[in-house]
This record gives structure tokens, C-alpha cells and sequence, in this order.
């Protein structure tokens, strides 16, 4: 089970993310950019990496101790160029944007990091 975590950051733009967990400062660095928020019903830290050298699965959950939970699956077919871009919270729920070249598709993603409700971002 994933313990609490608290004192997340991350900036926006640079390839850190920190967070507390039971007293344990966690810190990941990454060879690339990132976004990330924590997947506040799973207690764990979703970070999307912003580098077409990392595919188009190229956003990752981690368990709240810092370590690889799974690497999550881009809902848009490999095939149409389309990589994450962004995740933000709306109304509690997390948001993971889509990006490809016809356009973006917004999806959700639940606390077991399932990917969910994927429609088209106006």
C-alpha cells in the first residue's frame, strides 16, 4: 500500500520532481523536461516526460516511495504521432492531454492508473 505523500513539487519547468513520504524525502531527476502532479487517490506521482525520444508512451506512475509503478499507455494509436503534453487537475479529477497533429485528446486518469474517458479537448 502507498503511503501519504506531502510536500510535493515540482517545477513546471525542469526535470525534478520532491515530495515527503513518511518521512522520507523522495527526489527524481530525469534526463529530460517533465510535468508532473500527484495522483492524489493512489498516493503516487505521475510525471509526464516532455521528449519524443521517450515514444508515445512517455508518461510514467510512480509508487509514493519513488519507485516505477508502470509506465502508462498513450490511449491514441502509436501510429498518429501522438505523445502526452500536459496534466492538470479539473474539479479533483488528474487530466493527461494528448497531443497529435489533428488535434488533442483529454483523458483521465483513475487511482489505480487506468486511463479513462477519452474525448477530444476543446
Amino acid at each position: 500500500m502507498n503511503k501519504k505523500i506531502t510536500n510535493f513539487v515540482c517545477s513546471q519547468s525542469n526535470n525534478i520532481v520532491e515530495w515527503d513520504c513518511d518521512g522520507v524525502s523522495i527526489r527524481k531527476k530525469f534526463d529530460v523536461d517533465i510535468f508532473s502532479e500527484h495522483l492524489k487517490g493512489f498516493n503516487g506521482v505521475v510525471v509526464v516526460y516532455r521528449s519524443k525520444t521517450k515514444g508515445s508512451n512517455n508518461a510514467e506512475l510512480f509508487n509514493s516511495d519513488g519507485s516505477s509503478c508502470k509506465i502508462l499507455k498513450n490511449p491514441i494509436s502509436q501510429n498518429e504521432g501522438a505523445f502526452f503534453t500536459d496534466l492538470y487537475y479539473v474539479k479533483g479529477d488528474l487530466n493527461l492531454i494528448v497531443s497529435q497533429s489533428l488535434g488533442q485528446i483529454k483523458c483521465t486518469i483513475n487511482s489505480s492508473g487506468e486511463i479513462l474517458n477519452v474525448r477530444e479537448s476543446k
